[in-house]
């Protein structure tokens, strides 16, 4: 098919691309032939399931988007050859399959996924790209992993779940060291920095299926000079502009995300850029919108996060003591009996009352008895001195006192 010279928007052309995946889908084909006359298809046209894509874009829905027959053709062959058939002048549109909405919207997301790799920083400069790949593969197969700035290595899934577990995981380790990952478009890979763009609406297609909306607008990711910065210094800076629902910045992280509570991420990057930027300990901080392909990853590990958190048992909360009426009499009996010896008296119990065993070891010892004719016995065996006697008699005297 010739090339279409002067192509709208990437966001006109995608709201296009909804528009004939809703005419073309199984719940909507059936309306799209009805609304062109018979007269515009052949007999093998109609058998094969063709259709004039000059009569589709005379619909009111594609005439407020595009006057032009052959972008219409040029959008269904480019963004969705997987659905769409084109013939070779542009004339003639059909669908692959049968498909619904719900189908598309999944088969978007994956493809969307498929745009996105991982980034991993905090390996050692001698760690080669067979090692960093043999690293990832314990998470899922690897298709592909490559070094394309230095410390900074791209890991590619064969299948973007794995990458999604992978992200959601935070917390990878490698001979000790701490490796940061985190979710970036592919062609981002070879460049420092991007160009920014403006959030995508949410397309009709999306909300039918309702399995592949997310929130728009609302993320901004930020990369710091010191790697001291906690999330509250950065959160503190940022709630100036806006109301933040939360800043994600891994211990010793460069790079990290702020989420705002509503869409108002592209307008506060404009209110900070007028305010000169932000900056924390003196070192300015990058801030640039999260789109496309990196904003869909982000809210999809957010989900993955939810789902591995929800699946961690939680140690169950100790049993609260019964409130019924017959709990609470004991408890008032138990009360009343405490009250009734305040000072706590040495062998009582909490109920006030002594137990057998602390009558026993309070009962005093009594003094054996000793009979009369002991005591007669004792005090002969004494020898009493006169008073008159002398001296040395006296000294001499010897009492004894054996028994």
């Amino acid at each position: 098919m010739a090339a279409i010279e002067g192509h709208s928007s990437p966001s006109n052309r995608k709201a296009i691309l909804d528009i004939l995946l809703t005419y073309f889908s199984n719940s909507g084909i059936s309306g799209t032939v009805a609304n062109i006359p018979k007269s515009a298809f052949s007999q093998d046209d109609w058998a094969a399931g063709w259709m004039p894509v000059a009569k589709i874009a005379t619909f009111k829905r594609l005439q407020a988007l595009t006057k032009n027959p052959l972008e219409v053709a040029s959008v269904a062959v480019q963004l969705a050859p997987l659905i769409f058939e084109v013939s070779q002048d542009g004339s003639r549109i059909r669908r692959r399959m049968p498909y619904d909405a719900k189908e598309v919207a999944a088969m978007s997301a994956q493809e969307s996924l498929a745009k996105t790799a991982l980034e991993a920083t905090g390996f050692a400069t001698s760690t080669t790209t067979a090692e960093v790949s043999a690293f990832f593969s314990n998470l899922g197969p690897v298709a592909s992993a490559s070094n394309p700035r230095p410390g900074v290595f791209a890991i590619e899934f064969q299948n973007p779940q794995d990458m999604v577990r992978a992200l959601a995981v935070q917390n990878h380790t490698y001979e000790d060291a701490q490796i940061q990952v985190r979710g970036v478009a592919k062609a981002a890979l070879d460049t420092v920095s991007h160009t920014e763009t403006s959030p995508e609406p949410c397309t009709a297609l999306d909300a039918h299926a309702g399995v592949s909306s997310y929130p728009r607008n609302r993320v901004v990711k930020f990369a710091l000079q010191d790697a001291s910065v906690t999330n509250v210094e950065i959160k503190e800076k940022i709630a100036m502009f806006a109301t933040v629902h939360s800043v994600e910045l891994a211990k010793g992280a460069v790079n990290g995300y702020v989420r705002f509570k509503a869409g108002v991420a592209k307008q506060v990057l404009d209110v900070v850029a007028r305010n000169g930027g932000i900056q924390v300990n003196g070192e300015f901080v990058t801030l640039s919108l999260l789109s496309g392909e990196e904003e869909r990853l982000f809210w999809t590990v957010q989900k993955e996060k939810e789902k591995i958190a929800s699946a961690t048992p939680k140690t169950p909360a100790p049993p609260k003591p019964a409130n019924n009426a017959q709990s609470r009499r004991a408890n008032a009996r138990l009360q009343r009996r405490a009250d009734s010896v305040p000072y706590g008296r040495a062998g009582s119990t909490k109920t006030g009352r002594k137990t057998a065993a602390d009558r026993k070891k309070a009962t005093p010892t009594k003094a054996p008895k000793v009979k009369v004719d002991e005591l007669e016995s004792l005090f002969s065996n004494w020898n009493v001195v006169a008073p008159d006697a002398a001296p040395d008699a006296a000294g001499d005297a010897v009492m004894n006192t054996s028994l």
